[in-house]
């Protein structure tokens, strides 16, 4: 090659290469001495956004062969794991329709009651009450007055059912109620029967929601302690 065309060649591959390829003269140890800690460095930085330590890799490519494999997985792994809620505890209509009970049982089997309901010389506690999701059960509200020697004396319940076949069978077989025949064609009425006056204890059950099957009956009951 004519030393005239290598002078020019010579500068325009200075102007177009590397400047680490001319500044010393074992350019590729340099080249690889300044570029490895850069990549060594990017790789950290990946691997930590991530979340996956360089320690780490070969159980992430451990987990992945078992996965392809067919292998069953840890559903706790890498999950965030909530407890199921627990289902609300069933109540027996025959347990908290009963005239033997306290206020302290009442303040303890509820963990919301509402005091200071007075009726007369009564004391009244009012609570919340669900007994399940059944068409036969009640959504609603009882209430427990007691007198002055924290005996029950009057027990109230407003509510909703879908179907009072259950509620029937605690007053019916307990209490002595009985059905009643009214004008009403949308009032079905039990009550415990007197010799003389209206009753003081009765259940009127009306026609609602014909359309929802679990709240088709509006409830209102009243009880009295028996003499």
């Amino acid at each position: 090659m004519p030393k005239r065309l290598l002078w020019i060649i010579l500068p325009i591959a200075a102007v177009s290469a590397p400047p680490v390829l001319y500044n010393a003269k074992d350019w590729y140890l340099q080249a690889r001495n300044r570029v490895a800690p850069l990549l060594s460095l990017a790789g950290g930085a990946e691997l930590a956004a991530t979340g996956i330590s360089s320690s780490g890799e070969q159980a992430t490519m451990d987990a992945a062969v078992a996965a392809s494999a067919g292998t069953p997985r840890d559903p706790t792994a890498h999950t965030a794991f909530r407890p199921a809620a627990e289902p609300p505890p069933q109540i027996d209509l025959a347990e908290v329709l009963r005239f033997d009970i306290t206020p302290d049982w009442v303040i303890h089997r509820w963990p919301w009651v509402s005091a200071g309901l007075s009726q007369l010389t009564l004391q009244g506690y009012r609570v919340p009450l669900v007994t399940g999701t059944a068409l036969d059960d009640v959504a609603g509200s009882l209430t427990y007055y007691f007198n002055s020697h924290q005996r029950v004396e009057r027990i109230t319940l407003e509510g909703t059912t879908g179907d009072p076949g259950g509620l029937l069978k605690v007053l019916i077989g307990r209490y002595g109620f009985a059905r009643r025949l009214t004008n009403d064609p949308g009032l079905f009425r039990y009550e415990v029967p007197v010799l003389r006056g209206p009753a003081k204890s009765y259940l009127d059950l009306r026609l609602m929601q014909p359309n929802d099957p679990h709240r088709r009956f509006q409830i209102e009951l009243v009880m009295v302690r028996p003499e």
